[in-house]
């Protein structure tokens, strides 16, 4: 599955598609310029959790960013 983040001025969204190009969720949780990597990683922990969907399934991950200092933590949340 592949991991897709769009991290915008108010909103970042994350969607998990699968294979074969099926959206398997889409949340959104607010970008907040100044989150820790920490932070983002627990917001994609539960939203995983939410929709029942596991981490050791993620294959790739693609991040579109308008806020560089967002992509930083995000992108260190995602490597962990």
């Amino acid at each position: 599955m592949v991991l897709a983040i769009d991290i915008g001025n108010s909103v970042t969204t994350v969607g998990l598609f699968t294979a074969e190009g099926e959206l398997r969720f889409r949340a959104t949780f607010s970008t907040g310029r100044g989150a820790t990597r920490d932070q983002r990683a627990i917001d994609l922990t539960q939203i995983f959790q939410l929709y029942g969907a596991d981490w050791g399934d993620v294959t790739g991950s693609i991040i579109s960013s308008v806020v560089p200092p967002a992509t930083t933590a995000l992108r260190g949340a995602v490597e962990l």
